[in-house]
């Protein structure tokens, strides 16, 4: 009889090492709001139309803006710092890179860099702007109703105004059926009458 116990202990170990290789892999790879769960100094900001961002990155030093961008609506911002890439210089001794790309996308490749200063003189500030917003691909096709078709604006404590019905003519088909006047279905009524007698 053959000992099962290395067959078992090596199954074992190739599923622990899928579970860890698959469960690692999607926050590895993913950007996502409020990063990837790790001390990686890399976020990521979704721009909606009603929650539409602004980052900016300021030097810490001289409270002045150090980079900023609005980000458009419908599409994901990633920073990541890297930690003594820059130049060379004192002043800005980090690199940030980033790229703006399409909020579906679940990663992407950080193509822009800008030498950043170090992580004990930066911050990353969050605003909001005068929302809502729309996507550029939704605000080229909205149309202004025309006059006609602007409506009233709602006025509480006020009666409504019934709509006014052009007058229609003999032979429309809305009296035909008795809906524009009464007079037809007057007529009907009589005629029940006499029949009932």
């Amino acid at each position: 009889m053959r000992n099962r116990r290395p067959l078992l202990t090596r199954a074992v170990s190739i599923i622990a090492f899928g579970a860890v290789v698959t469960g690692s892999g999607c926050s590895l790879f993913t950007m996502r709001p409020g990063g990837v769960m790790r001390s990686q100094d890399q976020f990521t900001y979704i721009s909606t139309p009603y929650q539409p961002l602004t980052v900016t990155l300021l030097d810490t030093r001289d409270s002045q803006e150090f980079w900023s961008v609005d980000v458009p609506i419908g599409k994901k911002l990633t920073i990541r710092f890297y930690e003594d890439k820059g130049e060379g210089s004192d002043y800005a001794p980090d690199v940030m890179r980033w790229q703006i790309y399409d909020q579906d996308m679940a990663s992407t490749r950080l193509r822009n860099q800008i030498p950043v200063p170090g992580s004990e003189s930066r911050r990353i500030d969050v605003s909001l702007r005068e929302g809502p917003e729309y996507p550029e691909s939704i605000q080229a096709t909205r149309s202004v109703p025309r006059e006609s078709q602007a409506q009233t604006p709602y006025t509480p404590g006020a009666q409504a105004t019934p709509a006014i019905v052009p007058a229609s003519e003999p032979g429309d088909p809305l009296i035909d059926i008795g809906v524009a006047t009464g007079a037809p279905e007057a007529a009907d009524d009589d005629n029940e009458n006499t029949n009932d007698d």
